[in-house]
């Protein structure tokens, strides 16, 4: 197995999330599609579609924008948990 099927195959939730620097909900929900973004090329429409659907099943849409550091920590995990959802979306054939 390679290591781009490895990475999309293998997720984790971290017990604590611990960004360097203040993401969105959205953007820490992107995280989740790291291995199907091409280096130094923006997420493309399916990827963006993905972290919508995420964001819809785990109820966090309404977060999209607010930055992690002001979210409570059930709201924290669940963007951990929509970011694996985003790629399970795309691990099903959904997107």
């Amino acid at each position: 197995m390679s290591r781009a099927e490895l990475a999309r195959a293998i997720a984790m939730v971290p017990q604590e999330l611990l960004l360097p620097y203040a993401l969105t909900a959205r953007e820490v929900v992107l995280l989740g599609r790291t291995p199907y973004l091409h280096r130094y090329r923006r997420p493309t429409r399916d990827d963006l579609e993905a972290v919508q659907a995420a964001m819809v099943a785990t109820d966090l849409l309404s977060f999209a924008a607010r930055h992690c550091g002001v979210q409570s920590m059930v709201q924290a995990e669940k963007d951990s948990v929509a970011s694996l959802v985003s790629l399970a979306v795309s691990m099903a054939g959904i997107l």
